[in-house]
């Protein structure tokens, strides 16, 4: 992932083809972290525990990026 996030701040102008496909990358990345999120060592339930005081910021990410998945 942080190979992307490096492609990203270097190209300033770029092909429509270009970014959907690093879109794709970027978005198979994603739903490996969140199934490793869901079965992790910790899980939801104890992240939250262990992690309270950032879980809204937490939550409030996953919200914004389901809007934003849902409108694709």
């Amino acid at each position: 992932m942080i190979k992307l996030k490096n492609i990203l701040k270097e190209k300033t102008y770029r092909s429509e083809d270009e970014i959907a496909d690093e879109m794709r990358l970027a978005i198979e990345d994603f739903k490996k972290a969140l199934k490793k999120a869901d079965r992790g060592r910790l899980g939801p339930e104890a992240w939250a525990k262990k992690y309270h005081r950032s879980a809204g910021n937490v939550i409030d990410q996953i919200i914004n990026l389901t809007k934003i998945f849902g409108k694709m």
